[in-house]
């Protein structure tokens, strides 16, 4: 009996481990992509690239969360980027739905100033229910 428990015991934990190391993994994956996807849209920036260069990537570690909605994704995150004249960290906030990211901030920070993008991707308004609709 006690062998049965400890037996089931173990496999309790090795399954847990493995489900937490999957998820660790996919989690750090879906960052580094966010985190990609949104640099880009820094790089297309004309203010971003007056203060970095060219060439904007990410030069660091990426700290933050990105958390999966029912309709999108949710980021909070800090992007260490360069470029060929600077370095800054990018502190984002948005919200993805339907390929269209909406910004609640975006800032760069630099040694002793920050560049806010307001204007990086316009605002996504959701659209109304069919129920509310027919209302």
């Amino acid at each position: 009996m006690e062998l049965a428990l400890a037996v089931l015991l173990a496999l309790a934990l090795a399954v847990l481990t493995v489900w937490s190391i999957r998820s660790l993994a996919a989690d750090s994956i879906l960052r580094a992509e966010v985190a990609e996807e949104i640099v880009q849209i820094i790089a297309s920036d004309s203010k971003a690239v007056d203060a970095l260069g060219h060439a904007i990537c990410i030069a660091g570690a990426v700290t933050g969360a990105v958390y999966r909605m029912r309709d999108g994704i949710r980021t909070v995150l800090a992007i260490p980027i360069a470029g060929s004249d600077g370095r800054g960290i990018a502190y984002v906030n948005a919200l993805r739905m339907s390929d269209c990211w909406s910004f609640a901030s975006l800032t760069i920070h630099f040694e002793r100033r920050a560049l806010q993008l307001h204007h990086v991707a316009p605002r996504v308004e959701r659209a109304a229910s069919p129920r509310r609709l027919a209302a």
